[in-house]
């Protein structure tokens, strides 16, 4: 008696509908910003996973700090590929669209990304740093196999341009400029088509750290390619570079409504504001943890550089030697990961 076909269940909907026709809009009504909207696992490496609850307001808190710092607006176009239950692509796919009325395409699979990114074109594009990595190989695999001449161009054309890869169009000098599009005429332009990211006026990476020398590789054949940073529990990013003062090995600077500060003993970066969020799932103790005076501990050790910060690695990965030094995994997994 507990099954029933589909035919039978919109039937009792529309009945439903017409015994309690203001349910929706009383249901809508009775919301508050602090209610639960969304409630996403953490990813467990370090750990059992833990229920990060999100709240309306602290989608409404994050969202201004990211359409500021990558200059997102209505017309923005965006390819979401990667799984809703990341906060990443909630933040791309969902929190800014409603923000802006911006378009989301949806790829078929995440074996097509490179064929969806050629159809769609987007403006804005997520990447983890797997994805370009392997979009950084693909290139490199394609002009090997062009054959000589035509890879000793490209490689020259890399050099040429290597070193303003930092500055952003309008900041280079005339001689720069010309230098650039003359790449752009003979290779750099075929490059973003063949990726499909002709179009895209800004690319993020995050999620993980990323070799230097692949952001500088994409930003020299012209991908706007930042780097950002945020948590689960930060709703997101929460750090960004800006389009017109990347500095290289760096997640940029506190977006909108971030205040931060970083602890004098062990360097960790602790961030407070509208977007720390509601807590873990039936977990206080592990909210207590992480949430102190208002504060979101990250865990992640950082340095600040010229205003920018720079991720060092997570504050449990970090392995101190019987002489006191401190070692970074991820610096050498990073250098070892840019090496062909």
């Amino acid at each position: 008696e507990r099954v029933v076909s589909f035919e039978q269940l919109e039937a009792l909907g529309r009945e439903h509908r017409r015994a309690n026709p203001g349910l929706v809009d009383e249901t809508l009504a009775a919301q508050t910003p602090e209610q639960i909207a969304l409630m996403i696992y953490t990813s467990g490496s370090t750990g059992k996973p833990k229920g990060a609850m999100i709240s309306y307001a602290n989608i409404r808190a994050v969202v201004p700090g990211i359409v500021d710092r990558l200059r997102l607006d209505a017309g923005s176009t965006h390819l979401s590929y990667l799984p809703l239950c990341h906060v990443a692509e909630q933040m791309l796919t969902t929190f800014v669209p409603l923000y802006l009325s911006s378009q989301v395409n949806f790829g078929e699979s995440i074996r097509t990304v490179q064929e969806d990114l050629r159809e769609v074109a987007p403006t804005m594009f997520l990447g983890v740093p797997r994805i370009w990595e392997k979009l950084h190989a693909a290139i490199h695999i394609r002009m090997q196999e062009t054959g000589g001449l035509r890879n000793r161009l490209f490689e020259r054309l890399v050099a040429a341009c290597a070193p303003f890869a930092e500055k952003a169009p309008a900041q280079r000098s005339i001689g720069e400029r010309l230098r650039f599009g003359l790449g752009w005429l003979l290779m750099f332009r075929a490059l973003q088509n063949f990726i499909g990211l002709r179009r895209t006026r800004v690319a993020l990476t995050g999620a993980a750290s990323i070799p230097p020398p692949i952001v500088a590789f994409f930003r020299t054949i012209g991908v706007p390619l930042v780097e950002v940073y945020g948590l689960t529990e930060s709703t997101g990013m929460i750090t960004g570079q800006r389009l017109d003062g990347v500095r290289l090995g760096t997640v940029g600077e506190p977006v909108l409504g971030v205040e931060h500060r970083i602890d004098p003993d062990s360097g960790e970066l602790v961030v407070r504001g509208g977007m720390v969020f509601a807590g873990y799932y039936k977990s206080p103790e592990a909210t207590a943890a992480t949430v102190r005076d208002g504060w979101l501990h990250t865990g992640d050790v950082v340095r600040e550089e010229g205003g920018q910060l720079r991720i060092v690695d997570r504050l449990k990965d970090i392995m101190i030697t019987a002489g006191g030094k401190n070692l970074t995994p991820s610096e050498i997994e990073n250098t070892m990961k840019a090496s062909p």
